[in-house]
C-alpha cells in the first residue's frame, strides 16, 4: 500500500513508466535490493529541483534517483518540453531517465547520453508525453554494462512518434528475461510511429526485441541500423499493432540476429483486407547471419499480401533461415566480392524453409567495380558469382533471362543471371560495358556550368569592368584611378539537356590614361550555384569558384574608332552533388579577348557604339574520383566566342546619363568531354547562338563618385537576366 500511494502521488511517473510499474506491483520486477525500505529522490532540472520546460542541462556522475528528468511539465496544459539534456557517467543509477516529458503538451528535441556505465535501472527515454507528442527527441548509449530496461528514443501515449532517435555502441549484455523489454525508435502506444531510427553497432550484445517504430496505428518510415553486434531478439523496422507498416527500412551488417528479421509488421487487430505492408526494405551486408527468417512484410491475420517489399544484399557470406514477402532483389558486388563467393545462403535452419521465387524483372545488381572482376576472367575457371543457394528448397525464376547491371553510379554492362540444374543456385555473370546512366551526362554539365562562370567574368569584365575603368581614368604620369564593380545574374544554358546558374561576378582594379590608351589590371572573381537538368529527370547541383587576374588596355581615337585587349588567367574550381555520387574538381584557366568599333556622335547629347568583340578561354583538363568509384578524365574546355552588338547613349543631364544595347553572340566551341572508367561520356555543349539586350543608368552622386546601375537579359542558347552596380572613384 506504501507503493500505490506513493505511485499515486506522483502521477505523472506513474502513466510515464506505465507497465513497468504495473509489472513491480505484481511481483515481476524487483527494485533494487539497496532501494528496499525507502525510496530514493527524484532529480529535475538542472538543479535537481527545478521542473522545467526547456533548458535544462542535467550532468551526473555518481548518485541513485528513483527518476532523472530533463525537462518536466505536468501542470502546463499544451505547454511542450523542449531541448533539454541529461548526461549520465560513472556511479549513476537510476529507475528511469527521460531527456524531457510531458503530460500534456509535446516533448521534442531532449537527449540523454549515457557514458561508460556499469548498470542502469528499467526504462530511458530520450522524451516522453501523455498527450502530446514526442518529436526529434535522442538517446546516446556508449559503453553500458548490464542493463535490462527500455530504451524509448521518443515515446506517447495518445499522440505520435516521430524523428527519434536511439544510438547504441558497445554495450554489453543488454538483457531482455524481463517481459516487454526492448529498444524503441519511437513509440507510440495509440497514434503513429514515423522516421524514427534505432542504431546499434560497436560489438554491441542485445537481448531483446528492437523496432525502429512501434505504433498502434501507422508505423511507416522507421530505420534500423545494426552493425558488428549481436541481437537475441525480433528486429522490426516497423510493427503496428491495427493499422499499415510501410517504406521501414532494416540495414544489418557483419551482425548476428537469432531471431527473425522483419522490414514490416502488422497484427491488424480489426482482422480487415485494406491496410497495406509495402515498400519495406531488409539489407543485409558482410556476412550477415539471420538464424531465423527475414520477412520483407508480415500481416499477422493473413489478410493482406505485402507488396513491392526489397531484400538487398551485399557483399559475400550472408546467411538467413529462410527468405519471405520480397518482390525486388537488389544485389550490390562490392569489393569483397569474387568470382566463385556465394553473396547470400538460405540455410533452412532452424525450421525448412520455402521455396522461392526470383522475378528477374525485379532483380537488381549493383558493381562497384566490375572492371577488376572482368579483367580477372582470364585466370579465373568460374566465371558467375552466386547470388542466391538455397541449400533447403528450390529457386522458381521468371522473367527475361539477361540484366543491366549498374556499376556506380554510372555505367551498365550486360549481365546475365541464370539458374544451375537443381535449381539450387542462383548466378550472375558480368559481361561487357553496355551504356552509361542517364546521369553520367549530368555529371559532366558541371564543366559546362564552369565554362559559363569563367565566361561570364570575362564578359563583365570587357563590358562593366572596362566601362568604369575607362571612366576613372585620367591623364597624368603618376596618377591612378582604381575602381570597382560587382554585378550579379541568374542564366539557363541549353547544353542538349539544361543548366541553370545564378552567380555573381566582382572586378577590382585600377586604370591610368595616357594620351589615346587607358591601360590598367584588375582582379576578377565569380562565384556561382548551379543545378543541372536532364529530360530523364536526373538533377545534380554544386558550387563554382573562379578567381584570376587581368591586364587590360583600350585605345580610342578621336573620330570614334576605338580597339581592345585583355589577357587574363586564373583557376576555377567546381563541386557535384547528386542523389548518388558526388566530387570535386579544379583547373586552370586563361584566355584573351580582343575588339573594336566607332562610337558615332547622333546629336550633341546621343552616341550609338558599335562593336565586335573576340573571346578565347581555354580551361585545363583534371583527373578526379567520383565518391561512387568511378575515375573521372575531364578534357580541356576550349571556348571560342564573337559578339556583334551596339550601345545607345542618352545625356539626361549633366549629372546622369541612360544606355540600351543589343547584341549577337555565338559560341564555336564549349564542348565538355569527358572520359568515364575509360568510356567516352555523353558531351554538353555551349555551342550556338544567343540574343543580348541591356539598360543602365550612370549617376555622378558626388564629387569624385560615379555609380553606374545595369540590367540585362539573354536569350537563345543563354537564356536569362543579371543586374550589375559600379563605382569609380576618383582622387
Amino acid at each position: 500500500m506504501r507503493f500505490l500511494a506513493k505511485i499515486k502521488e506522483k502521477q505523472m511517473q506513474k502513466r510515464l513508466v506505465g507497465a513497468l510499474f504495473g509489472l513491480l506491483c505484481a511481483g515481476m520486477l524487483v527494485m533494487p535490493s539497496a532501494w528496499a525500505g525507502s525510496w530514493p529522490p527524484y532529480f529535475y532540472g538542472t538543479d535537481g529541483n527545478t521542473k522545467q520546460l526547456t533548458g535544462a542541462k542535467v550532468s551526473l556522475d555518481t548518485g541513485s534517483y528513483l527518476g532523472i528528468f530533463g525537462g518536466y511539465n505536468d501542470d502546463k496544459p499544451g505547454q511542450r518540453v523542449y531541448k533539454n539534456q541529461i548526461t549520465l557517467t560513472g556511479n549513476t543509477n537510476a529507475y528511469y531517465a527521460s531527456g524531457g516529458s510531458s503530460e500534456y503538451g509535446d516533448a521534442t528535441e531532449n537527449t540523454v547520453s549515457i557514458t561508460n556505465m556499469d548498470k542502469f535501472g528499467r526504462a530511458i527515454y530520450g522524451g516522453s508525453s501523455i498527450n502530446g507528442d514526442a518529436v526529434k527527441n535522442t538517446v546516446s548509449i556508449t559503453n553500458m554494462y548490464n542493463f535490462g530496461g527500455e530504451v524509448f528514443g521518443g515515446s506517447s501515449r495518445y499522440g505520435d512518434a516521430a524523428k527519434n532517435t536511439v544510438s547504441i555502441t558497445n554495450m554489453d549484455n543488454f538483457s531482455g528475461e524481463v517481459y516487454g523489454v526492448a529498444i524503441y525508435g519511437g513509440y507510440s502506444e495509440y497514434g503513429d510511429a514515423a522516421e524514427n531510427t534505432v542504431s546499434i553497432s560497436g560489438g554491441s550484445k542485445v537481448n531483446c526485441f528492437v523496432y525502429g517504430g512501434n505504433a498502434y496505428k501507422e508505423s511507416v518510415n522507421n530505420t534500423v541500423n545494426i552493425k558488428d553486434s549481436t541481437i537475441k531478439g525480433k528486429v522490426y523496422g516497423g510493427w503496428a499493432y491495427d493499422g499499415l507498416s510501410e517504406k521501414n527500412i532494416v540495414n544489418i551488417s557483419a551482425s548476428k540476429i537469432v531471431d527473425d528479421v522483419y522490414g514490416g509488421y502488422t497484427e491488424n487487430h480489426l482482422d480487415v483486407d485494406t491496410i497495406t505492408i509495402d515498400n519495406n526494405t531488409v539489407a543485409l551486408q558482410n556476412g550477415t547471419i539471420v538464424k531465423g527468417t527475414v520477412y520483407g512484410g508480415v500481416d499477422y491475420k493473413g489478410k493482406v499480401t505485402p507488396k513491392n517489399n526489397t531484400l538487398e544484399i551485399a557483399g559475400v557470406g550472408n546467411k538467413a533461415g529462410n527468405v519471405k514477402n520480397f518482390d525486388n532483389f537488389n544485389f550490390v558486388v562490392d569489393n569483397t566480392v569474387r568470382y566463385g563467393d556465394t553473396m547470400l545462403t538460405i540455410t533452412g535452419t532452424p525450421a525448412a524453409a520455402d521455396d522461392l521465387t526470383v522475378n528477374n524483372d525485379k532483380l537488381n545488381v549493383k558493381v562497384v567495380n566490375p572492371e577488376k572482376l572482368i579483367a580477372a576472367e582470364a585466370t579465373t575457371a568460374n566465371k558467375t558469382i552466386t547470388l542466391i543457394d538455397h541449400q533447403a528448397g528450390v529457386i522458381g525464376l521468371t522473367g527475361t533471362k539477361d540484366v543491366s547491371v549498374t556499376a556506380g553510379a554510372l555505367l551498365t554492362y550486360d549481365g546475365e543471371v541464370s539458374l544451375t540444374e537443381d535449381k539450387k543456385k542462383l548466378t550472375l555473370e558480368i559481361g561487357n560495358f553496355k551504356e552509361f546512366t542517364p546521369e553520367a551526362k549530368s555529371l559532366v554539365e558541371t564543366r559546362s556550368a564552369a565554362g559559363f562562370v569563367v565566361n561570364n567574368m570575362a564578359d563583365f569584365m570587357q563590358s562593366t569592368g572596362m566601362e568604369q575603368a575607362r571612366a576613372a581614368a585620367f591623364e597624368g604620369d603618376k596618377e591612378l584611378a582604381p575602381f570597382v564593380a560587382i554585378g550579379g545574374s541568374k542564366m539557363r544554358y541549353e547544353t542538349g539537356s539544361y543548366v541553370d546558374v545564378n552567380g555573381w561576378n566582382g572586378a577590382l582594379g585600377i586604370a591610368k590614361k595616357g594620351g589615346d590608351m587607358t591601360y590598367g589590371i584588375a582582379l576578377e572573381h565569380g562565384k556561382g550555384s548551379y543545378d543541372s537538368y536532364l529530360d530523364s529527370g536526373a538533377h545534380a547541383d554544386g558550387d563554382i569558384k573562379s578567381t584570376g587576374g587581368v591586364i587590360f588596355g583600350e585605345l580610342k581615337q578621336d573620330n570614334g574608332v576605338h580597339f581592345e585587349a585583355a589577357l587574363r588567367a586564373g583557376r576555377v574550381k567546381s563541386d557535384y552533388q547528386s542523389a548518388t555520387t558526388s566530387y570535386d574538381e579544379s583547373s586552370t584557366y586563361y584566355g584573351f579577348s580582343l575588339g573594336g568599333g566607332k562610337e558615332i556622335a547622333m546629336n550633341d547629347k546621343a552616341a550609338l557604339d558599335l562593336y565586335g568583340r573576340f573571346y578565347y578561354t581555354h580551361t585545363n583538363s583534371s583527373d578526379t574520383t567520383a565518391s561512387s568509384g568511378e575515375k573521372l578524365a575531364f578534357d580541356a574546355v576550349n571556348s571560342q566566342r564573337i559578339r556583334l552588338g551596339g550601345r545607345y547613349t542618352v545625356d539626361m543631364n549633366d549629372n546622369s546619363q541612360a544606355y540600351a544595347g543589343l547584341a549577337w553572340q555565338y559560341e564555336f566551341g564549349g564542348d565538355a568531354k569527358a572520359a568515364i572508367n575509360g568510356y567516352a561520356a555523353p558531351t554538353p555543349s555551349l555551342k550556338g547562338h544567343s540574343g543580348i539586350v541591356e539598360a543602365g543608368y550612370k549617376l555622378n552622386a558626388g564629387k569624385n563618385l560615379v555609380l553606374d546601375f545595369n540590367l540585362n537579359g539573354a536569350f537563345g542558347k543563354q537564356r536569362g537576366f543579371g543586374g550589375a552596380l559600379a563605382a569609380q572613384w576618383q582622387f
